[in-house]
């Protein structure tokens, strides 16, 4: 990517880097896309509302007998933002390695300013504590998704055919 001046009277002049359109149209696209979709969902759910209702009272009970299906449904649900994780991992390394902010090679979608040295690696160490930090937030995620099930599982008394849930469990909210 070429880097331009910033020719304004009120700042210094500094490094600029230029937006591609390629990926600004895609960024674009994808955001629109993921809408419409969202949208979309959101409509249908509204439709469908009680048919949803009523399946998800019967699966809570098979969730909270087997944790295998809970756990792979998690693990499902959080795999985007491992993705996302990774990626902004492996852009805090580009980032920390070049001392350059954006990396080199790395398109953006705005004008954005280039950093350099010391200010382009605290920006990389920034960016890899939001990595790790997405990292662990599926496994948040996962915890309270099962401490859920198995309150409203509590609560209400909800079990699988065939199982049931021992007296004086750690996990009966009723006590």
């Amino acid at each position: 990517m070429l880097a331009r001046q910033q020719l304004t009277d009120n700042s210094p002049q500094e490094p600029i880097q230029i937006a591609d359109r390629r990926s600004r149209r895609l960024a674009l696209m994808i955001v629109s896309l993921g809408l419409i979709i969202g949208l979309a969902s959101l409509m249908l759910l509204e439709d469908f509302r009680s048919e949803w209702e009523g399946w998800l009272e019967r699966e809570v009970a098979r969730w909270i007998s087997n944790p295998a299906r809970g756990g792979c449904i998690m693990f499902l649900l959080s795999t985007p933002l491992w993705v996302f994780a990774w990626y902004l991992g492996r852009v805090a390394k580009r980032t920390e390695a070049a001392r350059r902010w954006p990396p080199p090679g790395q398109s953006v979608v705005r004008d954005t300013p280039i950093l350099v040295g010391n200010d382009a690696y605290h920006r990389g160490r920034l960016l890899r504590l939001a990595a790790l930090l997405s990292w662990f937030l599926p496994i948040l995620c996962g915890l309270w998704f099962w401490w859920a099930l198995t309150s409203l599982g509590g609560a209400s008394g909800a079990t699988a055919p065939g199982t049931e849930k021992p007296p004086n469990s750690m996990l009966d909210i009723r006590r």
